[in-house]
């Protein structure tokens, strides 16, 4: 199977583990590392490369929004707001999170109370522009 670009414009979602390092209960501040992307082949046998998250990462931090679900449609989901995010070898990190708790939206309570306890999921959602299928046969 020759290598080949497809173009789609459907969001695709990636979902990975986080360490806490320190909690802030009053403020809603969790200090913790996510490998929000990294560069390994996902469950769905995808990857994204670590150097894609460059290009918009400067950009993306002037409004570090953190939103449940990836619904952009709903200000509720709106839940927090990430403190830093750097691209390693390793792929997209987040360092920090900052909760809106306690402030009437019971969805950052409940995402900070799940985030506080490790059980939280956190993944990068995206719209592939293009991509090059892996041939197996090659390798």
């Amino acid at each position: 199977m020759p290598n080949e670009t497809v173009t789609q414009e459907k969001t695709i979602y990636k979902t990975f583990r986080a360490e806490i390092k320190e909690i802030d209960a009053q403020a809603g501040i969790i200090n913790m590392v996510i490998p929000m992307s990294t560069g390994a082949e996902d469950r769905d046998e995808e990857v994204i490369e670590p150097a894609a998250f460059k290009k918009w990462l400067k950009e993306f931090m002037k409004r570090p929004i953190l939103l449940s679900s990836h619904m952009y449609g709903d200000l509720r989901k709106q839940i927090g707001e990430f403190k830093g995010l750097k691209v390693t070898d390793e792929g997209l990190m987040a360092q920090g999170l900052e909760y809106y708790i306690g402030r009437g939206n019971d969805e950052a309570d409940w995402g900070f109370y799940l985030a506080s306890r490790g059980m939280a999921a956190f993944s990068v959602g995206f719209i592939p522009k293009k991509w090059e299928p892996i041939d197996e046969e090659k390798d």
